[in-house]
């Protein structure tokens, strides 16, 4: 997560992680220096861009047994118009940050689901960086809104996985 991001802080992802953790779960969340909201996306900009109508939340949620966010100061269900919202946040892309998490996300599938994915990935060390090289990538070009997220590279990879 990048740890300059501010729609979702990482205080408390980190603190949901604990939780997570000390209830015996297997969970992990890394902070990317230097990364705003979007980090991954090669086509927001590289300097970081203010949108001061983005809302943001300083609330603090917690799961309630339902599985739904509630807002902690209230009790209740959390929701656009709870006072704790606030506006204005940066974007921006970092190469460093997103070839980080996109490695990351690669080892993670590759231990996890057994994959051989070296084989289903370019010869580039991180997709993004294909922008630097003069072509675009694979996957942006199959996504034309430009979905650069790890959700996205993921589903590139499996498809061509073996």
């Amino acid at each position: 997560m990048g740890q300059k991001t501010i729609f979702a802080r990482i205080a408390p992802c980190q603190a949901y992680v604990g939780r997570l953790k000390k209830a015996g779960k297997d969970a992990e969340i890394t902070a990317l220096p230097n990364a705003h909201h979007a980090f991954d996306v090669p086509l927001a900009p590289s300097q970081p861009m203010f949108l001061p109508d983005a809302q943001t939340t300083e609330c603090e949620l917690v799961e309630n047994d339902a599985g739904a966010l509630d807002n902690a100061a209230t009790g209740k269900l959390w929701t656009a118009s709870d006072l704790c919202n606030k506006r204005g946040a940066h974007i921006g892309f970092n190469a460093v940050a997103a070839a980080t998490a996109h490695a990351a996300v690669i080892e993670f599938l590759t231990a996890v689901f057994k994959l051989n994915l070296a084989q289903a990935h370019d010869s580039r060390p991180c997709p993004p960086l294909g922008q630097f090289l003069g072509e675009q990538p694979r996957y942006l070009k199959e996504n034309p809104y430009g979905d650069a997220m790890p959700t996205s590279f993921i589903r590139a990879f499996l498809r061509e996985a073996p």
